[in-house]
Parts: C-alpha cells; sequence; structure tokens
C-alpha cells in the first residue's frame, strides 16, 4: 500500500514539474518559486519605491497618481494612468530566461478612495487640430478587480554593447477602480531563473 502512494506521488510531482517547464517557455511575469530544470541559475534584483503622490487633476472630479523614478503606465485610451517601473536586468552570455518571478514586499493602503485620471487618446503630430474624445473604459472603472492585473510585463530582451538585457515594467501600484482604493508596494524583489542558451 506505501508503494503505491509513493509511486503515485512521484507521478504527480513529475507532471508538475513537465507543466511548469512548458509555463516556463511563455516568457511571462509568473509567480512560480523555483525553476524545474536542471543546470538553473538565478539572478535576484530588489527595488526600493517611494510613497506615491496623490494629487487633484484641476476643474476634474480625477485624481493624478506620482512616484519617483517612474512613468505612467499607458496601454489604451480609457485605462486608469498608473505608475510604472522600468528594470533592466542584465542577462550572463551563454543563458536564456527561463522564468521570471516578482516577489512584492509589504503593501500600504493609502487612506481614501480616489477615482484615478484615465489615458487619453494620442493626437497626431500630423494632425494637432484633431479632437477626439475620450472617455473612462466603463468595464474597467466599474470594476473591484484590480489594475493592473499583473505585477510586471515584459517589454523586451535587448543587446547592449554585446551584452544581453532583459527589460521589465514593473507596477508597484494596485488601484481597485471601483471602490477607489490605492495601495502601493514598498519593495519588490525581480528573480530571474536561467538556463544555458541553445
Amino acid at each position: 500500500m506505501g508503494k503505491k502512494v509513493k509511486s503515485t506521488n512521484i507521478k504527480i510531482i513529475a507532471g508538475l514539474v513537465i507543466i511548469l517547464l512548458f509555463i516556463g517557455k511563455g516568457l511571462g511575469c509568473m509567480n512560480v518559486s523555483e525553476a524545474a530544470t536542471q543546470e538553473v541559475e538565478t539572478i535576484e534584483m530588489e527595488y526600493t519605491l517611494t510613497e506615491p503622490r496623490i494629487e487633484k487633476v484641476a476643474e476634474t472630479e480625477y485624481y493624478s497618481i506620482k512616484m519617483e523614478d517612474t512613468q505612467k503606465y499607458y496601454d489604451k485610451p480609457g485605462l486608469p494612468l498608473i505608475p510604472f517601473r522600468t528594470a533592466m536586468i542584465p542577462i550572463p552570455q551563454g543563458r536564456d530566461v527561463e522564468i521570471i518571478n516578482v516577489v512584492p514586499g509589504k503593501k500600504v493602503v493609502i487612506e481614501g478612495q480616489f477615482k484615478i485620471e484615465y489615458a487619453r487618446q494620442q493626437i497626431p503630430i500630423s494632425r494637432p487640430d484633431q479632437i477626439v474624445e475620450t472617455g473612462p473604459d466603463i468595464e474597467v472603472y466599474g470594476s473591484s478587480r484590480p489594475f493592473p492585473s499583473e505585477l510586471c510585463s515584459v517589454v523586451s530582451t535587448q543587446y547592449q554593447r554585446g551584452s544581453k538585457v532583459l527589460i521589465l515594467n514593473l507596477y508597484p501600484i494596485e488601484y481597485i477602480p471601483l471602490s477607489g482604493e490605492i495601495s502601493y508596494y514598498q519593495e519588490m524583489k525581480v528573480i530571474v531563473t536561467t538556463v544555458p542558451a541553445g
């Protein structure tokens, strides 16, 4: 009886390892504690975030979030403008990125309820007189789901002076549009698991 249970456990673990291997190939930001491959190496980078400033946008019902060393998150018109921080992580020669894991630090909730400003439609330089009306995305602003929905996104992997660099956008702000709650992480640790290239 004991041998059958042990054999079943081994099969389950083996199955999970295979699943993790396939998931890791997607090169997305994931909450996976460790890579399930041989010859792995990890790179750890820690980022300290400052407390955001919430400022009223003049003559509107909206607020702006400002945070040092960040840029405004822009995906498409109508979405909340949330700060992000760009992380540039050097990848050793002869290695490929397998899994990206972001571990957030202490989460701090900011007192109050806020309606965060949304991204406007960009006006082409060739048509500066063009008027484009943009409104908030009703589905997002009426949702109780956190925005953004992830801690980071992969921008690209580039080569700078012959060295490989992984570029990520980190999202330290969590905004609940329906309740108007804003919180942020004081620290974010990025753990990049690499494997031999090839």
